[in-house]
């Protein structure tokens, strides 16, 4: 060997394998982080999600009742103004009953004449029952009240699975939380073997934690 030639520094097998360890360590860390910041992510937007779907349940609930209070009133109408006609047409009062009759609401002509439509018993003026017992009696107002309840329990849904979501990503935060520190604490450790155990830890953990982030809905 030349004197400008200078002895490659030797490495041995011990720390070979102490450097794998550490590099082992450093690639859970890396990856632990980064899981880490994906799920503080999504935990926020599926909580966005849940208020979003919260307002809008609160809302509907709202419509259905307001949808609800307009039914109420046109029921109450309806009955009022055909009592009154049933009065008047059983007291004979023919024209009373025709002016009435000129008054019932577009909604509640169809029942009317189905029902009117009916053959009479013997010894009664008006056909059994009540146009209200007609299928041919529906209100537009309860038609919308459904619909604003059936969408409040889908938004409800809605919300309970955003819910279930965000927590399920923040219990991940706290998995890759402590993947961290158990990879984190490794390269403090003077015994080399319960170092290297503590990463192997670290490892299974992140692998359990990265399943169940593989296996959980994503929200964009």
């Amino acid at each position: 060997m030349g004197s400008g030639e200078t002895a490659a520094p030797h490495v041995s097998s011990e720390d070979r394998r102490e450097y794998r360890w550490e590099l082992l360590a450093a690639v859970v860390l890396s990856l632990a982080t980064l899981a880490s910041a994906w799920c503080g992510f999504q935990a926020s937007s599926w909580g966005t999600e849940y208020s979003h779907e919260s307002r809008s349940s609160n809302s509907e609930r709202f419509e259905a009742a307001r949808q609800s209070e307009i039914v109420d009133r046109q029921i109450s109408s309806d009955l009022l103004i055909f009592s009154t006609w049933l009065e008047a047409t059983v007291n004979e009062q023919i024209a009373l009953a025709t002016e009435i009759e000129a008054r019932f609401l577009p909604h509640f002509l169809p029942a009317f004449d189905a029902w009117i439509a009916l053959p009479l018993e013997e010894g009664m003026h008006v056909p059994a029952g009540t146009p209200f017992e007609r299928p041919e009696y529906v209100l537009s107002a309860q038609a919308e009240a459904d619909s604003a309840s059936a969408r409040a329990e889908a938004a409800v849904l809605a919300a309970d699975t955003a819910s279930a979501t965000s927590a399920r990503y923040v219990l991940n935060s706290v998995l890759f939380a402590s993947v961290l520190f158990l990879a984190g604490i490794a390269s403090k450790l003077d015994n080399k073997r319960l170092a290297h155990a503590v990463v192997v830890v670290a490892g299974v953990a992140l692998l359990t934690a990265l399943w169940l982030l593989i296996s959980s809905p994503v929200r964009f």
